[in-house]
């Protein structure tokens, strides 16, 4: 029987409503088809009791380039531009707004679909030499976490009833890379564990547009 996700992508076109408090580093945020990318919510195998009872439940965290609508994302492509002269925590809305007080550290989890034969995390540090990590910076170590992510599935097999999600370079081939990828946030799926809320679009859309001053390649 196929899965729920072995249809291929849906994709749609991000909302064109921008902020009168436009900061991007773009003059205009590109408008990218994209679609969401399907994951299942990971549960640990073996439930286990948390000695001091229920823990406080996680917030959502969210991610959207600094200037851009609501819900736009963090597009990797943009953020890793060669043209970009800023840092990521400049390029993330509310980059410098502590988050997360209080947690030492959480685990990241991706459930890419086709690769649930997979088990990936990481653990991710929620404090630095100065205090409370930023929003800016999470988005850095999640991007980080992220090429390691991509690095490892380009090796492994993807599900036969998946391979419309296929991770690789051959892009004419539709596999994906980070160079599709759209990152929008974190979700909580259990206890101190978040996944990431991802979306894909086509590479060569993911362009700046290098009018009124903005940066680009």
């Amino acid at each position: 029987m196929a899965t729920p996700f072995s249809t291929s992508p849906f994709f749609y076109d991000t909302p064109q409503t921008i902020p009168s408090d436009n900061r991007s580093p773009y003059a205009r945020p590109p408008i990218l088809k994209r679609a969401a990318v399907p994951q299942k919510s990971w549960r640990p195998q073996v439930k286990r009791k948390t000695k001091n009872g229920p823990l406080t439940p996680l917030p959502r965290i969210t991610f959207d380039l600094a200037g851009a609508p609501p819900s736009y994302g963090l597009p990797i492509a943009l953020l890793t531009s060669q043209g970009c002269q800023q840092s990521v925590q400049d390029m993330v809305q509310g980059g410098r707004e502590v988050i997360l007080q209080g947690l030492d550290k959480v685990v990241f989890r991706i459930l890419w679909p086709g690769y649930d034969h997979v088990d990936w995390h990481r653990h991710v540090r929620l404090t630095t030499s100065t205090g409370p990590i930023t929003r800016g910076q999470l988005a850095e170590q999640i991007i980080d976490h992220l090429f390691s992510f991509f690095h490892k599935l380009a090796s492994e097999t993807v599900d036969p009833n998946e391979k419309v999600w296929t991770i690789g370079h051959n892009t004419r081939a539709r596999q994906w890379g980070m160079e599709n990828v759209i990152l929008l946030g974190l979700y909580p799926v259990h206890e101190r564990t978040y996944q990431a809320e991802l979306q894909v679009c086509l590479p060569d859309e993911a362009q700046v547009d290098n009018r009124d001053g903005a940066r680009g390649s």
